[in-house]
C-alpha cells in the first residue's frame, strides 16, 4: 500500500506521583481508560502516574488518592510534593507540613487504615516520546511497519513504551509511539494522505 500519514500527531508524556491514584481530573483534557483510545489532550492514570496524549501543556490536576495512616493520634499520611489538599475521609480537619498530612478525627483510626485525599497537584509532564495516530479501515491489526521501523503490539496499554503500538477495534484507531527524531517533516491536516519516501505502513485486513 502507498505510504500514509498520521491523522494525529502529539507528545506522550507522563507524571509521576507518590501516591495511589483513585482518580484524576484536568482542565482540559480527557480522561479515557488507556493508551488505545487516547487522542490528543487526553489523559489515562495508572496507580502512580499520568500519562498523556498531549497536545497542549497541562500545569495541574485535580488528584484523588489513598494514603495508610502512619501514626497514631494526631494520624499523619505522606501526601506527593507540590499538592495542595482541599479535603479528605475519614477526617474532621487536616494540617499540611511540606509532604505530611496531620488529620484531626472524631474517629478511631489505627495505623494502616486508609485515608482518602482529594487536592490540586502542580505537574510538569515529562515527554517519554511522540505518537502518532492512524485511523485504518480494517477488522484486526497485528503488525505495523512505518518509517522503517517494525512496530512490537503494546503489552500494557495502560503503559506504552517507545516502537510499540495499540490498536482499538471499535474505533479503529492504531497509536504508533515513536521517536520525534524519526519523523518526517509534515503538518498534520487531520486526513490521511499518502506520502511518498517516508516508509510504509503494513497492516493486515
Amino acid at each position: 500500500m502507498s505510504p500514509e500519514k498520521p491523522d494525529f500527531i502529539g507528545d506522550y508524556s507522563t507524571v509521576s506521583v507518590n501516591a495511589e491514584l483513585v482518580d484524576v481530573r484536568i482542565i482540559g483534557y480527557t480522561k479515557v481508560l488507556s493508551a488505545d483510545e487516547a487522542l490528543p489532550d487526553n489523559f489515562w492514570f495508572s496507580a502512580d502516574k499520568i500519562h498523556f496524549y498531549q497536545k497542549t501543556t497541562p500545569t495541574e490536576a485535580i488528584i484523588t488518592f489513598t494514603s495508610s495512616i502512619s501514626s497514631s493520634a494526631p494520624y499523619t499520611i505522606s501526601i506527593p510534593g507540590n499538592f495542595t489538599p482541599t479535603g479528605i475521609y475519614p477526617g474532621d480537619s487536616f494540617t499540611q507540613s511540606g509532604t505530611s498530612l496531620v488529620i484531626e478525627s472524631a474517629e478511631l483510626l489505627a495505623i494502616g487504615d486508609s485515608i482518602t485525599v482529594t487536592g490540586a497537584l502542580t505537574i510538569n509532564p515529562v515527554v517519554q516520546c511522540a505518537i502518532a495516530s492512524f485511523f485504518l479501515p480494517v477488522e484486526f491489526l497485528d503488525q505495523v511497519d512505518w518509517i522503517g521501523k517494525s512496530f512490537r503490539s503494546c503489552k500494557d496499554i495502560i503503559n506504552p513504551i517507545l516502537w510499540e503500538f495499540t490498536w482499538n477495534q471499535p474505533s479503529k484507531l492504531a497509536n504508533t509511539f515513536v521517536d520525534r527524531n524519526y519523523l518526517p517533516d509534515f503538518q498534520e491536516n487531520n486526513q490521511v494522505t499518502g506520502i511518498q519516501g517516508i516508509g510504509s505502513l503494513t497492516y493486515d485486513r
